[in-house]
């Protein structure tokens, strides 16, 4: 492809071509091309849990995972513990 050929490209072609080649500004026939810095993309990066999770069976007495309970045993949606006493 030659550079005046380049410049009768659709924009959508003609800018990441440039960017590929590494071409920052272009000057052409009175045409002049300066090309930014993309902006970086952001990567979330999720580091794996270092800790033992409890048993996905162990339920609080109202029915909610353990994990959602304080130390006493109270559940933290403030449900009324439901254990009663069976004669």
């Amino acid at each position: 492809m030659r550079i005046k050929e380049l410049l009768e490209q659709p924009i959508d072609i003609a800018l990441p071509l440039l960017r590929s080649y590494g071409v920052r500004a272009l000057s052409v026939d009175g045409v002049s091309i300066t090309l930014g810095h993309l902006p970086a993309e952001h990567k979330t990066y999720v580091e794996p849990s270092r800790f033992e999770d409890e048993s996905k069976d162990d339920k609080l007495p109202c029915g909610h995972p353990i994990w959602e309970g304080n130390d006493a045993g109270e559940c933290l949606h403030g449900c009324l513990s439901s254990t009663k006493n069976e004669e």
